[in-house]
């Protein structure tokens, strides 16, 4: 009787270190891959969002030099536009005090929100539809106030004391919020300070770019510094000072 080799080597062959090697050098290079393009994902984001801010700055210096007033603040915007602004024209027109009021108690004169629809009127900005106008003073994004470049974040235009300047007019970027302008949360502290640094001076709440927190302080640890130990949860909303 023939009896089989007990001792013979099995044909089956284990991965050599080399092949091992290759293969976590491969599995690194396309984690690598992905991972810088979230990276370069995200950092386009936040370019556009730069962007938008000096879009929109250069908007409101292109109706002042034209009509020599703030877009919401005019006194005279109904002769231009009438009833393409509104029917009554103590709606459409402003106070002239060259601070673009946000005014929960007079719900059609809201500044805030005219700004947007006197610059889409005077062909300045169209890109989404103004109405001017909107319910207990709540920012609608898309509607009277634009998007961003940011899912679910919004501009508005208004005037404030945020304890920095006084009552000066800011752009806001932020999440729309109940009863309120887009002050709710969107921005993480890192992108907040990523946007601080490309604009500003990387301080939170010193200089031109302030960076607020809506329920819960994960944006900055003091005025001049962010708190850049967690760059996920996004409670901060920016406001940027007009000149």
């Amino acid at each position: 009787m023939i009896y089989p080799n007990l001792f013979c080597k099995s044909k089956s062959k284990a991965f050599s270190l080399i092949e091992l090697s290759i293969a976590i050098i491969i599995i690194s290079l396309l984690i690598f891959v992905v991972s810088s393009a979230d990276s370069l994902k995200s950092q386009a984001k936040l370019t556009k969002i730069i962007k938008e801010f000096q879009a929109i700055e250069a908007d409101i210096y292109s109706f002042k030099t034209t009509y020599n007033a703030l877009p919401g603040d005019m006194t005279t915007a109904y002769n231009y536009w009438q009833s393409e602004c509104d029917n009554i024209a103590d709606n459409c027109n402003g106070n002239g005090d060259r601070l673009i009021n946000y005014d929960t108690d007079a719900n059609d004169d809201i500044e805030s929100f005219r700004a947007w629809q006197h610059l889409q009127l005077a062909d300045i900005k169209s890109d989404f539809n103004a109405t001017g106008t909107s319910l207990l003073g709540e920012a609608v994004i898309g509607s009277n106030i634009p998007t961003s470049a940011l899912k679910g974040l919004g501009y508005t235009i208004l005037n404030a004391d945020y304890s920095v300047h006084y009552y000066a007019n800011y752009i806001v970027l932020g999440a729309a919020k109940s009863g309120e302008y887009a002050n709710g949360g969107g921005l993480t502290s890192l992108q907040a300070y990523n946007i601080d640094k490309k604009i500003d001076d990387t301080h939170p709440l010193k200089g031109n770019f302030l960076t607020f927190y809506d329920t819960v302080n994960n944006c900055q640890i003091d005025a001049t510094n962010y708190d850049l130990t967690n760059d996920s949860t996004t409670y901060c909303w920016s406001a940027f000072k007009l000149p």
